[in-house]
């Protein structure tokens, strides 16, 4: 069985542990980072094709947190993040 072509790139926590392995056989190319918010700088090098957001529900605040490095480009978030919403709470 051949991986698939697609660049997979996760954002997770310690529940993606035991899952990298699968991950690792589907994809010809996947990289992983243990974090709770998105590094824009190493998303936007490695150039994935699907991004993975795996996190447990009590950190779910941290979908909240826009990174400092796009926290004011609304254009930048528009084109590169579509359907996510800046909100000010």
């Amino acid at each position: 069985i051949q991986a698939c072509p697609l660049r997979l790139f996760v954002l997770h926590d310690s529940y993606m542990e035991i899952e990298k392995a699968f991950f690792k056989t589907q994809f010809e190319h996947s990289f992983f980072v243990w974090d709770k918010v998105p590094p824009i700088p190493m998303i936007m090098q490695e150039h994935p094709d699907i991004l993975l957001h795996e996190v447990l529900e009590r950190y779910l605040y941290y979908l909240l947190i826009i990174p400092d490095e796009i926290k004011n480009d609304s254009s930048f978030i528009n084109h590169n993040f579509p359907g996510y919403y800046k909100r000010n709470l």
